[in-house]
């Protein structure tokens, strides 16, 4: 008996509890639980599947057929109530699902739990959120928008190699640490904002540390 493939399916079956319980406490009529948790199996199955005949079709073939699955349940659904609300997010949620638990099976089970947990807690949030959203104003936009220039577009294309005299001027650590400063001070600004004074002032006393 191979105690890590079991270990594996009982992962995917609590990572599909959790998200399931959270898509069933918002009256989701698309999936709950039950389905989560057979979406998250039948991933893990998937991959069993590819690892043991060696085929890169079977998790491909069934990945489009829940993908079907999915799309004909709108389509009833849209037939059958006037003026339904037919969203993506149970439907993507699905899929990511399995997809998660096929790479629980193929790549890193790290990951998949990671991004499993992840998944349910932004699904959990959505609604502050939303409303952390719509207080944004075009400088808070700004500031969000200037983190993730430095951070997500400049830092990555930077050498990580050193040069100059004595080989101490890197210019990704450099950046490395702008972006900490700028992010921890965009932070704070945030906090400040939304949280209240005192928490605020403590963050930017930790950046001027």
């Amino acid at each position: 008996m191979n105690y890590d493939d079991l270990t594996t399916l009982g992962i995917a079956f609590g990572l599909g509890l959790l998200v399931g319980l959270q898509r069933e406490t918002t009256n989701n009529e698309m999936a709950g639980v039950r389905t989560f948790t057979l979406i998250s199996v039948l991933g893990v199955m998937a991959g069993f599947l590819t690892r043991t005949y060696e085929n890169p079709f079977i998790l491909p073939v069934l990945g489009l057929s829940i993908t079907a699955l999915l799309i004909m349940a709108n389509v009833i659904k849209i037939k059958k109530l006037d003026g339904a609300d037919v969203g993506q997010t149970t439907e993507v949620a699905a899929l990511l699902m399995f997809a998660i638990g096929a790479y629980l099976v193929l790549g890193s089970q790290l990951i998949g739990v990671i991004v499993g947990t992840a998944l349910a807690m932004l699904l959990y949030f959505k609604e502050h959120i939303h409303g952390f959203i719509n207080k944004l104003k075009p400088k808070d936009l700004a500031a969000i928008m200037t983190l993730a220039g430095i951070s997500l577009v400049i830092l990555p294309i930077l050498r990580d190699k050193t040069f100059g005299p004595f080989d101490v001027i890197n210019p990704r650590n450099i950046w490395l640490m702008i972006t900490l400063i700028v992010g921890i001070s965009v932070f704070g600004y945030f906090i400040y904002k939304f949280v209240g004074k005192k928490v605020g002032i403590i963050s930017n006393g930790i950046r001027a540390v």
